[in-house]
């Protein structure tokens, strides 16, 4: 009860900023009313990454690290928040280990459930890759079965590929021969 007599509050309005990534961070916050948006700026867009509500605590990593915010936080709706500093923070945890128990459940809670939306994503990139994999494939097969000189040219005029027919044609005994050529000096060559 003495640590929260000297921890600060504060009250946020909808849409207040109440840190930003990069910022020096030199305290933690717990939700008291309201709710909180954590996010990162991605091309101009919010990419969310977590709604804090009653109960809940953000800003802690730049306390234990030592180290920039890596995320923004702004109220959602009007939101009061209890302030903790490093020095009340270190007195908390040393002062009840309740606390310090909850606290790593709860990053423990967060640590799963991020390791479940990696997961996810690797799992949509693995099949993006499959897929992938596949369509060269059927490219491939189509532009060496094809009788005439096929070719495919990357944007700076230098070959990628290229067709059996497309060899013979520039007397060249294999792709790798030739691949990266510029596909001007392969034609006046052949």
């Amino acid at each position: 009860r003495r640590i929260w007599a000297i921890a600060m509050k504060n009250r946020y309005g909808a849409n207040e900023r109440i840190f930003t990534e990069g910022d020096l961070g030199t305290t933690m916050y717990i939700v008291q009313s309201g709710k909180i948006r954590l996010f990162r700026l991605v091309e101009g867009a919010k990419r969310v990454h977590g709604m804090m509500e009653k109960g809940d605590f953000f800003g802690e990593m730049s306390i234990l690290e030592g180290l920039p915010r890596t995320i923004s936080a702004e109220a959602v709706e009007d939101a009061e928040l209890i302030e903790i500093n490093s020095m009340t923070f270190d007195k908390m945890i040393k002062g009840n280990i309740e606390i310090a128990i909850r606290m790593l459940r709860k990053l423990s809670i967060r640590l799963r459930e991020t390791e479940r939306r990696l997961d996810e994503k690797e799992s949509r990139h693995e099949t993006v890759l499959d897929r992938l994999q596949e369509n060269e494939f059927r490219l491939r097969t189509i532009i060496e079965s094809e009788p005439e000189c096929v070719k495919l040219i990357a944007e700076d005029g230098s070959l990628l590929l290229m067709n059996r027919a497309g060899l013979d044609m520039i007397q060249a005994e294999s792709l790798e021969q030739v691949r990266g050529a510029a596909v001007g000096s392969l034609v006046a060559a052949g």
